[in-house]
């Protein structure tokens, strides 16, 4: 337990070592929650939150935005490529380079959005402090 929030952590467990105690007498502690149990984000915190459930809309609703504006980039591109002239190869080369930029924001979109399902599997409060 690397941070000094959890040095009351490290104090009880010390107490409960040194005097051989038990809190919980005649009782079984529940068992070790699964990995997907500790990092679940979406049920135990965006559901009821009105600022994450709103954005999380929103970031679905841009995702969808740009597979649309991909689509209309690439048959952009293909219309002007059917053109034939040097003005046209110029514009497709334009569409074809929207396709990719959208593409990439789709990615970081869906990056973003699965933050909002599942967190990280070592929560920032206990990453050392060094």
């Amino acid at each position: 337990m690397p941070t000094r929030a959890d040095r009351f952590v490290v104090a009880l467990h010390q107490w409960l070592q040194r005097y051989n105690a038990d809190p919980f007498p005649d009782q079984q502690l529940p068992p070790e929650l699964g990995r997907e149990q500790v990092i679940e984000r979406y049920h135990s915190h965006t559901v009821h939150c009105a600022s994450c459930r709103t954005a999380l809309r929103r970031i679905k609703r841009m995702r969808q935005g740009m597979v649309m504006g991909m689509f209309l980039a690439w048959m952009t591109a293909q219309f002007y490529l059917l053109g034939w002239g040097i003005e046209s190869v110029e514009l497709a080369r334009i569409a074809s380079i929207g396709v990719i930029g959208l593409s990439m924001i789709w990615l970081s979109l869906g990056w973003l959005e699965r933050k909002f399902y599942e967190g990280r599997p070592i929560p920032l409060r206990n990453v050392s402090e060094k």
